[in-house]
């Protein structure tokens, strides 16, 4: 804290010195120009009534005269007074305007008046007068003063920022150390709310990846659990039963085997989008020709009937999609609802002038409202109509989630309008401009 201390207040110290010189400076020639006409004014006012006194002495005195009344008069003057011929003293095209029309002339920077004699080429002088001088000790006193104040309060000052960099150090030094629920108390006040926020924010975004892949391993060994105990099962069967029998679980461990290499896949594709959430640039293409083409392969595939609406989206209009994931989505929620649907299935692609929806719905059971956010967790699978004897590992909802993210967008479920499940994905348009004619 110390070296932190003495390079706050140096740089405070210096700071001030260099404000007060050049401030000073500064408003000086500001002044003398942006106000050279009211210092005239409020001078001429100030001087008006000693120069008509000092005139009403000197009226009528003859030239060999006005000295030794200038000498009389000086005693009661505490700056010198005086009296001379106007061709003597080189006036300016401005200042002969001015005494001319008996108005006072300021010489000097102020500090010597000059104002014609009444009735006569002579001019009246008053000083030059003389500035009060602030001594070396005065400045010292001065100067020290202002240090004393300054090094109390840049002291308190200081002490503070650093107590609040301390808490965020201890902080830190705890979330390292394990403890991934320390966090940094803020204040709106405080000089380091910025840095205690950030740190806050992404505490809790590591936290959260960590729980997330704690869950993500519990539900993978789960997940591979169940069919390696079949595989294992089905071995000791090969060597104890006959060759129809043997046949028979050879069989079921190719088909454990093969579930495993979909499962490997589904999650090397859901680990690929998880560490790609920070993709920037979207390439840029038509989207309702390219939805429409893989509508009419999707057709092949479902065992419902689907129906695409598009509401008068401009064909021509320059997108920001990646297609390669924008298909993998449209899959998963095709596939889903294929699962689920009764009797068909609506896909409708709409647009406001900020953001694209991709909205698929079926008439199947739906979704509880507990179970909205839910669903799309990795490995989740529901307790209701919707569960594992429809097949999947509980991973296509969640890697949607993932391609939504990777677009800048958000993907939600709601109720369908046929009583079912409803998936709204929506991704902001780049270049915010309107979709819609």
């Amino acid at each position: 804290m110390r070296r932190f201390y003495l390079n706050l207040f140096s740089f405070l110290l210096i700071s001030i010195l260099l404000t007060s010189i050049g401030s000073n400076w500064i408003m000086g020639i500001y002044f003398k120009n942006a106000h050279k006409e009211q210092i005239r004014i409020y001078n001429h006012e100030v001087s008006r009534g000693c120069f008509y006194l000092l005139g009403k002495e000197l009226k009528g005195l003859g030239e060999s005269d006005i000295p030794a009344k200038i000498k009389e008069l000086q005693v009661h003057f505490g700056y010198p007074i005086d009296v001379k011929k106007s061709s003597d003293l080189d006036f300016t095209p401005d200042e002969t305007a001015l005494f001319s029309q008996n108005k006072v002339i300021i010489r000097i920077d102020g500090t010597l008046y000059l104002q014609r004699l009444p009735d006569s080429e002579y001019a009246m002088l008053m000083g030059p007068f003389t500035d009060y001088e602030v001594g070396t000790i005065d400045h010292i006193v001065g100067f020290a003063t202002v240090g004393a104040f300054m090094t109390i309060f840049s002291l308190a000052w200081a002490y503070y920022f650093w107590r609040q960099l301390s808490m965020i150090g201890n902080a830190a030094k705890a979330f390292g150390d394990g403890d991934l629920s320390a966090r940094v108390k803020t204040c709106f006040l405080s000089p380091t709310l910025a840095i205690a926020t950030i740190f806050n924010g992404m505490a809790d975004q590591i936290e959260q990846l960590i729980s997330s892949h704690k869950e993500l391993i519990n539900a993978v060994s789960h997940e591979l659990r169940t069919p390696i105990c079949r595989i294992r099962f089905g071995l000791e069967q090969v060597y104890s039963s006959d060759e129809t029998e043997r046949t028979r679980h050879i069989a079921g461990i190719r088909k454990d085997i093969n579930e495993l290499e979909d499962l490997v896949t589904e999650l090397l594709g859901y680990a690929k989008l998880e560490s790609s959430q920070s993709q920037t640039l979207l390439p840029k293409g038509t989207l309702l020709p390219w939805l429409q083409e893989l509508v009419v392969l999707a057709k092949e595939t479902l065992r419902v009937p689907i129906t695409f609406v598009h509401a008068g989206l401009d064909a021509s209009r320059l997108i920001s999609y990646d297609p390669r994931l924008l298909e993998r989505a449209l899959h998963n929620l095709l596939q889903n609802a294929n699962r689920f649907a009764k009797t068909g299935i609506n896909l409708t692609l709409s647009a406001s002038a900020t953001e694209v929806k991709l909205t698929v719905e079926d008439d199947g059971p739906g979704i509880s409202e507990k179970d909205r956010e839910r669903i799309f967790e990795p490995f989740v699978r529901l307790d209701s109509s919707r569960n594992r004897e429809f097949g999947g590992y509980g991973l296509g909802l969640a890697i949607v989630r993932q391609i939504a993210r990777c677009h800048h967008g958000r993907i939600i479920a709601r109720p369908s309008f046929s009583g079912g499940a409803a998936f709204e994905m929506t991704w902001p348009l780049i270049d915010g401009n309107s979709l819609i004619k």
